[in-house]
């Protein structure tokens, strides 16, 4: 089972911070940003509010952990809000795979339940009303189609 490690590098406003993947040879390596998914952060990963380091890192985790890249990215926003905005900023933190996992289930769980769509969503059970990227109406299956 992977583990996931960020470590905060500094003690200034500016600190860096490093994320690691511990994977089953007990080798730590720097997590992947997952820019080829999606660029939020070219600079790096950040946690402990909501913005674009933050994004990235979601993004990175429910990727990694997932091995699913597309429902990575339907998933990550609602990750950056529950998760990695409520990790303090000047600490450290580990989750686990299954930890990581785990809390997608729950928002993927908390979404259908509300028949609420993820604003990137463009298959599945949300379709874009006008074929584009960008604003426009969106509507859910038994949602008066």
């Amino acid at each position: 089972m992977r583990q996931y490690h960020g470590v905060r590098q500094g003690t200034d406003t500016a600190a860096r911070q490093c994320v690691y993947v511990i994977g089953d040879d007990g080798m730590p390596a720097p997590l992947d940003p997952r820019l080829d998914i999606r660029n939020h952060s070219p600079t790096g990963f950040r946690w402990g509010y909501a913005g674009s380091g933050p994004a990235q890192l979601a993004l990175a985790l429910c990727a990694d952990a997932l091995g699913d890249d597309r429902r990575a990215e339907r998933i990550h926003q609602h990750y950056t809000f529950a998760v990695v905005a409520r990790w303090p900023q000047a600490f450290d933190w580990t989750q686990t795979q299954a930890e990581v996992i785990s809390r997608v289930e729950q928002l993927e769980g908390a979404l259908a339940r509300a028949g609420a769509p993820h604003p990137l969503e463009t298959d599945g059970p949300w379709k874009r009303d006008d074929g584009d990227q960008g604003a426009g109406a969106v509507r859910g299956q038994g949602a008066g189609e």
